[in-house]
């Protein structure tokens, strides 16, 4: 560091203060909770990036056939840009015949082909440059309605597709009953989930990156934490990126679903093959599971989970003080991201992008 003179800081004191975190922690948001006065607040101290719960769907955005409206996740991208967050598009489909537009599940096959053709033109153009991310085609280990009606080649193609209208967006395949079992399966499917990624990858599908929901049911994780890690070891063997989209717990115990949330989260933070992590429930005046599962209370005070993940956040965030050398430089380590580093008054901006920089 050196005054605006030229003249080096030599052993002053000097704080080494993180102003945001390079590795991306995301939250679910909705159209619902931009009404709330408290939400920038929340946010924006934790999250960097942000899903959409319902928007950017396809039964919300074409309710009526013909009858496209994107303003609601248009706002919430609006707001998203305003305070600095990315976005992740969730989804171009949802393979389960259950989420489907009531209009799509009466079409002909003839005329479903050109459905899915025209809300991948729509959607995909719509929000490009605007989404990081594309979940392509939700949950195609649970469900076949497009393959049932349009054949296997469908699958590969919805990406290739994707990739064409969008070439710089990051497409994902996106799973539940992988990290932890649903309460609707008897055990969990990851290999079988690897499998299957594998599948589209040998048809075509220019898959970039793996996602796994983590919505955590019925399983007692912490009884056995050891399998988290053995779930996530077996879907990285695919080579590709993995994200926890989705994570959510909804256990009776408060104390209990902050344990579960701080044992994902500093076991999915730690490994090397894992690039993000999204909480699918933060708030419980829009919770899917019921407020147990939320960060924070219908009035935005924090849940212990909220609190536990504070804690978390806390510990991965980097801050402290030390002291020049003779020439105003100091030698510094922390977690990746912007960093200031602060002395006499002055202020140096800096990022550390691996593990060490050295400042000047």
């Amino acid at each position: 560091m050196t005054y605006p003179d030229g003249g080096p800081l030599a052993r002053r004191a000097v704080r080494i203060r993180q102003t945001r975190r390079a590795f991306p922690f995301g939250l679910a948001l909705t159209h619902r909770m931009l009404a709330e006065a408290p939400l920038a607040g929340f946010v924006v101290p934790r999250f960097t990036w942000a899903t959409f719960g319902n928007e950017s769907k396809w039964y919300a955005n074409e309710k009526v056939r013909g009858s496209e409206d994107y303003r609601e996740a248009d706002e919430l991208l609006d707001w998203c840009e305003a305070h600095r967050l990315e976005a992740r598009g969730h989804c171009v489909f949802w393979e389960p015949e259950s989420w489907q537009p009531d209009w799509v599940r009466g079409l002909a096959d003839g005329d479903l082909r050109g459905a899915v053709e025209r809300r991948l033109e729509s959607a995909v153009a719509h929000f490009r440059g605007r989404f990081r991310h594309w979940d392509v085609n939700n949950e195609t280990l649970h469900g076949s309605f497009f393959r049932d009606r349009l054949g296997a080649e469908i699958w590969p193609w919805m990406f290739r597709r994707v990739r064409e209208l969008d070439p710089d967006v990051r497409l994902f395949a996106n799973e539940f009953n992988v990290l932890s079992v649903d309460q609707n399966f008897a055990q969990v499917q990851t290999a079988e989930y690897v499998a299957h990624v594998r599948e589209l990858i040998e048809q075509g599908a220019p898959i970039d990156a793996v996602g796994i929901q983590g919505h955590v049911w019925r399983e007692d994780l912490l009884a056995n934490p050891g399998v988290v890690t053995e779930r996530l070891d077996l879907v990285a063997e695919l080579g590709l990126p993995i994200w926890i989209t989705e994570y959510d717990a909804a256990d009776e115990d408060p104390e209990r679903n902050a344990d579960i949330l701080e044992l994902v989260y500093r076991t999915a933070f730690g490994h090397s093959a894992v690039e993000g992590i999204v909480t699918w429930t933060p708030w419980a005046g829009d919770s899917w599971r019921g407020p147990n599962a939320a960060l924070a209370e219908a009035d935005w005070t924090l849940r212990p989970a909220g609190r536990r993940l504070d804690a978390l956040l806390a510990e991965w965030t980097t801050d402290y003080e030390t002291v020049t050398d003779g020439a105003g430089w100091v030698l510094t380590e922390g977690y990746a991201g912007s960093y200031v580093a602060e002395a006499d008054g002055l202020s140096v901006p800096f990022e550390i992008l691996a593990t060490r920089s050295a400042p000047g």
